[in-house]
Parts: structure tokens; sequence; C-alpha cells
């Protein structure tokens, strides 16, 4: 899983919801078509990801949606420079979704 919180750089928490329309359509457009993307909250959102295959693709796919959110946001007339944090985990057998939104909140904090 990974979780992507989006903030401003210069450290707003408030986005128009246009810019978070381009979020979404920014990271939708980079994951495959097994993947689902979610809101957890006003700026905050999770991506569950299918890794069986290939135990990497988390870690590449967070380096792509860090430069893709990393690009201006042109909403309103005005640009919105994004500062997007990313945390991931990778599933154990017998994990809950709980514990494996927590462990990639963690990693988000901790990096």
């Amino acid at each position: 899983v990974i979780v992507i919180d989006v903030q401003t750089t210069d450290g707003g928490i408030d986005l128009p919801d246009a810019a978070l329309l381009v979020v979404a359509e920014r990271i939708n457009h980079l994951v495959r078509q097994d993947d689902v993307l979610g809101r957890l909250a006003t700026r905050r959102f999770a991506l569950l990801l299918d890794v069986s295959e290939h135990a990497s693709t988390g870690g590449h796919l967070a380096v792509r949606i860090r430069q893709s959110l990393s690009r201006p946001v042109h909403v309103e007339n005005a640009e919105v420079l994004l500062a997007p944090v990313l945390g991931t985990a990778t599933g154990q057998p017998g994990d809950t979704h709980v514990e494996l939104l927590d462990r990639a909140y963690l990693d988000m904090v901790v990096g």
C-alpha cells in the first residue's frame, strides 16, 4: 500500500477541490488497471497494489508518483506547488487493513 499526503510547498493544507482532482488524475494515470486508488481524507489518498509478482513495484511507483505530484497544478488562475509525502508498506500474511495502513503512515512520518 502507498499512502499519499498532499500539502502545498508553503506548508498550507487547504487545497482547492480542483487541485485534488488533478492529484487523483495524475495518480490514476500512473497505476495499473488492477490497482485501487481511494481517498482517505481531505488531502490523503491510499493506493492498494498487487505486488505479488514484483516486490519492487511499490517503491518504483512511489518515486513516479512523487515526481508527478511535484509538478505545479494550475487551478483558479493560480499555480499551486505541491509537496507530496508518501509512505509505503508491504502486507504480510495475516495483516489487517488497519495494520497495513498504520505501517504506511509510520513510514510516511519516519520516512
